[in-house]
């Protein structure tokens, strides 16, 4: 998140290992021209695949009816933002659109009417297995703390025996070794492997009875096994996952200059605080009745990029970062443990503050949205000195030296003690079986040993997008989505879990019912729509920084399109059904040529489906900066720290 290691696709010369002249490369390769220029001409581009969005006369209505006629917005039809009576007369953070004449909302704003990639299944019934627990009423959500794991991919959460990555550490090391290695890897994961419910398939520890520990089976909630990220640029997938928006396409942070598009999730908890009676509602016994808490906290600087600002801007009412750790008047002042690495404090200094914030909210009948990022799982993968020696998981077999991959697992086992006293603090302060717990990554982390582009800074392999994502309640069901979803879905699957489990009064719950509706991802409450009238739900994730490249997928289909935005480079098809590591790689200068190769190598329906991916992915760039209300430019110098340049991975 807070630093890049540089490590840019040279320009198409330096890829080729013969002499092929550089003028034909020139001549065949992708132009990346159309995507670097400066647009202040901030229109709506004609949808690439009409037909799919046209109206259908004489059909079943069911899209006018859940709010969705994209066909509007070409034939100039325009139907006003429906009214509503839930938002205070004065404007209040988030609902700008709401406020705005209709004529202006249309033009600048986003509505989901016309919105022709939106897939909504809000219109579907809850998913039966949750539903049981609804209808008993046996799911409170007083509370929920997010928590996103930085650079955290999803096959060490948790580690899995005879995974891809597992047989990959014991590679590295003699056959007299492997018993040994085994057993260290059994214990690098456990709190990760009791919250996503997932067998790790190593031999089980002994769980402390009476604890969360030990949580039957069957519940746990909703464990997402092909979540990938929305941006593999922190900054940005967490506006995805906090505020349900599509990262702008751009270097870095421009996001902090910008009006986020949609209602975060503190501006909708706020703007439910607006409707209680009282402006405390001190002593309400009923938590439906209570007044909402939002802070964000991590022990690193919030200084790379404007953080600061995105942090504003997603409406968080405290925040918790270095600079107060650092502040003499803080209330825990002074930290325990020094600095761990060139950007912060490990993650267990903020402790004290987090169930300040939690007995806080209990003591005084409120209720807490806790965002908490990480950062121990950064580059340069520091310690603190407290978790002592590390272990040596990889050997010293092959061409290459194991180093770095070696400390990111010592920190990945850090990162999942870390979890384990989180989830033991909200057991401690009594409000574990109130509080739903989500659990996701930013973005994962390819080394070497995965792929040799090594790091994700504009790493296009699937480790960088693969991540962890955990609804966590222990009165929940236990749950396994098996499918490709990305952070986007996160803000109205909270969203939903509030409305279903009656966890909101009569007005909050009308409230945000419709707001539902609002948000282009879908929740995970319900069955997931990844075909619809032949339209696929479109996944578009940007690779860091942002302005470089996409990477286009799709719910419907196994393939994957890596598309260079302003970056020369190549295309790249892989298709992952049976390639899951993404080992074979189709890869060409030219968007025809790949077709070709698509054709042949996957059939007709693959190549078709390239074709449009660039289509949609091209669209889906001037649109999302249409969104943003950005004209400016697609590449940016890197931000630094403080006007310094601290280069690292993100």
């Amino acid at each position: 998140m807070l630093a890049f290691h540089l490590n840019r696709t040279d320009i198409p010369s330096k890829h080729m290992l013969g002499s092929l002249p550089f003028t034909l490369i020139k001549n065949s390769h992708h132009t990346e021209g159309e995507f670097c220029i400066a647009d202040n001409h901030l229109y709506r581009r004609p949808f690439p695949l009409f037909d799919l969005v046209r109206e259908r006369k004489g059909e079943d209505t069911e899209e006018i009816s859940s709010n969705w006629a994209p066909w509007e917005f070409k034939s100039g039809i325009r139907k006003p933002l429906e009214s509503v009576d839930w938002l205070p007369k004065e404007p209040i953070e988030g609902f700008q659109r709401w406020y705005e004449p209709n004529e202006v909302s249309d033009s600048i704003h986003y509505n989901p009417r016309y919105d022709p990639l939106r897939i909504s299944n809000s219109q579907w019934p809850i998913l039966d297995t949750l539903d049981q627990a609804f209808q008993q009423s046996t799911v409170p959500i007083k509370n929920v703390l997010m928590i996103t794991l930085e650079s955290t991919r999803k096959d060490v959460f948790p580690m899995t025996k005879w995974s891809h990555l597992h047989d990959t550490i014991l590679s590295t090391h003699e056959s007299s070794a492997r018993d040994e290695i085994i057993d260290l890897l059994a214990n690098i994961s456990h709190i990760s492997e009791l919250i996503t419910g997932e067998s790790s398939g190593f031999e089980r520890h002994s769980i402390p009875t009476g604890t969360w520990r030990d949580l039957p089976s069957a519940f746990g909630g909703i464990n997402v096994q092909g979540a990938i990220t929305s941006a593999t640029y922190t900054l940005k997938n967490l506006l995805a996952s906090h505020c349900g928006v599509g990262p702008l396409p751009v270097d870095f942070g421009q996001e902090a200059t910008h009006e986020v598009y949609q209602p975060c999730l503190p501006h909708v908890l706020g703007l439910l605080n607006t409707q209680k009676n009282s402006p405390n509602n001190q002593g309400a016994k009923d938590f439906r009745s209570q007044i909402w808490d939002t802070a964000y906290v991590q022990s690193v600087s919030d200084k790379f990029d404007s953080q600061w600002k995105i942090t504003e801007k997603m409406g968080f009412s405290k925040v918790v970062n270095r600079d107060l750790l650092r502040d003499p008047k803080s209330k825990f002042y002074p930290p325990t443990e020094p600095d761990s690495n060139y950007f912060g404090y490990p993650e267990t200094q903020v402790k004290p503050y987090i169930r300040d914030i939690i007995e806080t909210a209990r003591d005084n009948d409120r209720r807490f949205f806790i965002s908490h990022l990480t950062s121990t799982t950064h580059h340069d993968w520091s310690l603190p000195a407290a978790f002592g020696l590390k272990s040596h998981y990889m050997g010293h077999l092959g061409w290459q030296d194991h180093e770095d991959i070696n400390s990111y697992l010592n920190t990945i086992k850090y990162a999942d003690g870390w979890l384990g006293e989180i989830m033991d603090l909200l057991e401690e302060t009594g409000v574990m079986n109130e509080t739903l717990v989500v659990v996701t990554g930013d973005h994962g982390f390819a080394f070497r040993e995965d792929d040799a582009s090594y790091s994700n800074y504009n790493g296009a392999h699937i480790t960088n997008f693969r991540i962890p994502l955990v609804f966590y309640h222990p009165k929940l069901p236990r749950l396994n989505v098996k499918m490709e979803v990305t952070s986007q879905s996160i803000l109205p699957t909270i969203l939903d879990l509030l409305v279903s489990s009656n966890s909101l009064d009569a007005l909050d719950g009308t409230t945000v019912s419709h707001l539902l509706g609002e948000y282009e991802g879908q929740s995970l409450v319900r069955e997931y729509q990844t075909l619809h009238r032949g339209r696929q739900a479109w996944h578009i994730a940007l690779l860091a920084p942002g302005g470089t490249f996409i990477a286009i997928s799709s719910a419907a289909h196994s393939w994957r399109l890596i598309m260079p935005l302003c970056h020369t480079s190549m295309f790249r098809f892989t298709d992952l059904k049976d390639n899951e590591n993404e080992e074979a790689k189709l890869e060409n200068w030219s968007l025809d040529k790949l077709l070709a190769a698509v054709s042949v190598v996957h059939g007709s329906e693959a190549a078709q489906w390239l074709m449009e991916a660039k289509a949609v992915g091209t669209w889906w760039f001037w649109e999302t900066r249409r969104l943003w209300k950005f004209g400016g430019d697609t590449r940016y110098n890197h931000p630094g720290w403080n006007g310094t340049i601290d280069i690292s991975h993100d």
